[in-house]
């Protein structure tokens, strides 16, 4: 596989941390509705595709968090650019973020802290870069339901039918964080380039492109019981799909650096991937933006841009401004 990158081994190094780590996936209270039955194949089936990860399956698209311009970059996101905190001092910036939370943990974690500087994160956050989910519908159905981000993001479509409505995913939260602090979920955690690499199972052990690779080195003496990234991928990519019960399959995870989209037969490819990593001492400090209720229409709608920037257009919901939050 191709890569030409630089040597951002200090910027690795401070990947350095305990893992505490879990699969987009909680533990749930109990599910009341069924799983629709195409929904139930369909995600099953993502989750047999992506057990075993291929060449042929590598994207050489994914988004590269960089300050600069970059044509990718540019054309995987409709011509936007992604939104950096400070956009005059984009390398010294934070970036901006989004992830799906359940109203459960918005109300009990975030929703009183929207806005507020210095937050404390306490877990870790499967997340993708703001504007690519916000752009992902340009030219397609626009905007898009809840069930087909959760679709997007290759997340279990149980989280959708639980007994407890403020425990299925609804709810977006914006979050200002630093590159430093993000990292691709694969074997190759750069997120300064287009490609992850790939990962293989030999003889019952999971290969990766290096063995210096700075996640594969486990931190004694910290707050949080540590554990290596390569423990951490072998135990999470080994998700049970048996039984009735979808809310006990887990999610869909590429390990390639991309989200499956489970609701696209064509095409599987769905959003760039990252996961915040907190500090080896627990614990991270962020900003959060904003949130968006999929059970406000309106709100939700407009997040979402359904034309690209600077084409003018009306009707049918969504943002067709150049500046829409």
């Amino acid at each position: 596989m191709e890569k030409r990158k630089l040597n951002f081994g200090s910027w690795v190094i401070s990947l350095l941390v305990t893992l505490l780590l879990v699969l987009a996936s909680p533990v749930g209270k109990g599910y009341s509705g069924d799983v629709d039955p195409v929904d139930k194949k369909a995600f099953f089936d993502a989750l047999v595709d992506t057990e075993d990860a291929t060449q042929r399956e590598i994207s050489t698209k994914l988004l590269a968090v960089v300050p600069w311009y970059d044509t990718l970059n540019d054309n995987r996101l409709h011509g936007s650019s992604l939104k950096w905190e400070h956009p005059d001092d984009p390398s010294n910036s934070r970036i901006l973020v989004e992830t799906l939370l359940d109203k459960w943990a918005y109300d009990k974690f975030y929703r009183d802290h929207i806005g507020e500087e210095g937050y404390l994160l306490t877990r870790n956050l499967w997340v993708t870069v703001v504007p690519e989910m916000k752009n992902f519908f340009i030219g397609k159905t626009c905007p898009p339901s809840l069930k087909r981000i959760v679709q997007v993001k290759g997340l279990n479509p149980a989280r959708l039918v639980k007994e407890n409505p403020d425990d299925n995913y609804s709810i977006i939260v914006e979050l200002w964080v630093y590159p430093k602090d993000l990292f691709r979920p694969t074997p190759d955690p750069e997120i300064r380039d287009h490609e992850g690499e790939l990962s293989v199972k030999i003889d019952g052990n999971w290969t990766f492109p290096s063995d210096y690779n700075a996640f594969l080195t486990l931190i004694e003496n910290e707050s949080y019981k540590p554990a290596s990234f390569k423990d951490w991928f072998a135990k999470n990519v080994d998700y049970n799909r048996k039984g009735e019960d979808v809310s006990k399959w887990g999610s869909a995870w590429t390990r390639l650096g991309y989200t499956y989209d489970w609701g696209n037969p064509d095409d599987h490819v769905g959003l760039s991937e990252f996961i915040i990593l907190l500090k080896a001492s627990g614990g991270l400090e962020v900003k959060l933006e904003k949130a968006i209720d999929s059970a406000k229409p309106g709100e939700w709608d407009n997040y979402f841009r359904c034309v690209a920037e600077g084409t003018s257009g009306s009707g049918g919901g969504g943002c067709f401004t150049k500046t829409c939050d």
